[in-house]
């Protein structure tokens, strides 16, 4: 999606993207334009996702779904090597508290939004482990 077409979609529904505190926000008050909640900023702020598409080559695996609040406070290295930290001093039978922990050093570093991440593994957990070991 790019910037200036999800601007001027928020503004045919009778909104404004305005500059404040350091990033675009909707109406001056929220920094996101889709949402499952926020029904206040309705119509401005949509419940229709923006999806992406593409193809899976086989050498993924780990799909990450997070939220602003992980992303706002890590890029993908980051996240990248939380994730290796994390495979590197646990086991496979852990594998379930990789979004915690990740989460975890997102509020540890500062992080002031919701935390929100979702690890859908795209190998057998094991593939992860043996990647970094």
């Amino acid at each position: 999606m790019r910037l200036q077409s999800e601007a001027q979609r928020v503004q045919e529904a009778g909104g404004m993207v305005l500059w404040f505190q350091g990033e675009l926000r909707v109406n001056g008050i929220l920094n996101l334009t889709r949402s499952l909640g926020d029904i206040h900023g309705r119509p401005m702020i949509s419940s229709e996702p923006d999806t992406l598409s593409f193809e899976l080559d086989g050498s993924e695996y780990l799909l990450m779904l997070a939220c602003d609040g992980v992303w706002d406070t890590f890029n993908e290295a980051e996240v990248y090597n939380h994730v290796k930290e994390f495979v590197s001093t646990t086991t496979p039978k852990r594998y379930a508290k990789l979004s915690e922990y990740v989460t975890t050093r997102a509020k540890d570093a500062g992080a002031t939004d919701n935390l929100t991440l979702i690890c859908v593994f795209l190998r057998p957990v094991a593939d992860l482990w043996a990647l970094f070991n």
